[in-house]
């Protein structure tokens, strides 16, 4: 049975399979429910994609691993209804805000990527905390907003 997730409106829905399986149907399609119709998504269709959210109402962010066991394989792709809108990310796990358009990506064990958005530029930076910390990272989390609602 696939997972997937629906836009906050309700008129698309991404498909995903999170285990490989052996079958002739895509492994990620973008459905729009009004009116129906299916697209396969292409880039994705070689990983298998282990997480899934939208950003918005035509974006998502997909977590991609082509080898299962193998985390540095995978990859942190934003996509959109029809193709990749943005940029692709190496990564073993995200998480996003919509404040900010702020993208939180595990690289490795230590190194955190940092990508952030205003109307007028996008700013990167990668941070690697080898020093500041005694454990590998397992997940990263945003806080709520103390300054802008969400």
């Amino acid at each position: 049975m696939p997972y997937g997730c629906l836009t906050p409106r309700r008129h698309y829905v991404l498909l995903f399979y999170n285990q490989a399986k052996i079958t002739y149907e895509p492994q990620f399609r973008v459905i729009r429910l009004t009116p129906y119709a299916e697209s396969d998504n292409f880039v994705l269709v070689e990983s298998r994609v282990r997480r899934a959210i939208w950003k918005n109402q035509r974006q998502y962010l997909a977590l991609t691993c082509p080898e299962e066991d193998n985390l540095d394989s995978c990859r942190v792709v934003e996509g959109a209804i029809i193709g990749v809108s943005g940029a692709i990310y190496t990564g073993h796990t995200f998480n996003y805000a919509p404040v900010g358009d702020s993208l939180a990506v595990v690289q490795d064990d230590y190194t955190l990527i940092i990508r952030t958005s205003t109307p007028r530029a996008q700013h990167q930076h990668q941070h690697n905390l080898d020093d500041w910390l005694d454990a590998p990272i397992a997940a990263v989390e945003w806080l709520p907003s103390l300054l802008y609602k969400d």
